[in-house]
């Protein structure tokens, strides 16, 4: 491993340095030795494991991404479809729905069924992000990821 040394609050090349510093001199060779970069602190750990759940996030983040969710309201007059990160992707309202006095109902129905489809996909995507962080992320009350 690399050389550590305490400072000496007596060496006079050092100034007013306080002597709870710590210095720690790497030399080319010593940043190759693995022994450096092995996950034995506990520290080193923790930051392995928050890169292991960012890389798994990320990629379950690309699959939902791809993921889509239709819901349909009204008998089928109205079909809306959301990606699994709850983006409206397309909607089709049946001919029979445009009518001018039902204008009111057809809004009432396009609100309601872009509200079902949208919490359909936070539920998958709860569920695919917890299945790919499983074990990696602590369990925070009130904390609704990843949505």
């Amino acid at each position: 491993m690399g050389n550590w040394r305490p400072l000496n609050p007596t060496d006079s090349s050092l100034g007013n340095l306080s002597p709870t510093i710590v210095v720690c001199t790497l030399n080319r060779s010593s940043l190759n030795n693995p022994e450096i970069w092995t996950m034995s602190n506990p520290m080193m750990q923790a930051m392995q494991q928050l890169q292991l759940m960012q890389e798994k996030m990320t990629e379950a983040q690309a699959a939902l991404e791809q993921k889509r969710i239709t819901h349909s309201g009204g008998d089928g007059l109205v079909q809306v479809t959301v990606s699994g990160l709850g983006k409206i992707i397309g909607i089709t309202i049946s001919p029979e729905a445009m009518t001018a006095e039902d204008k009111d109902t057809l809004e009432d129905l396009l609100i309601t069924t872009i509200n079902h489809a949208v919490d359909e996909a936070k539920e998958i995507a709860n569920q695919d992000i917890g299945d790919a962080t499983n074990g990696l992320m602590p369990n925070i009350p009130g904390l609704d990821l990843p949505l």
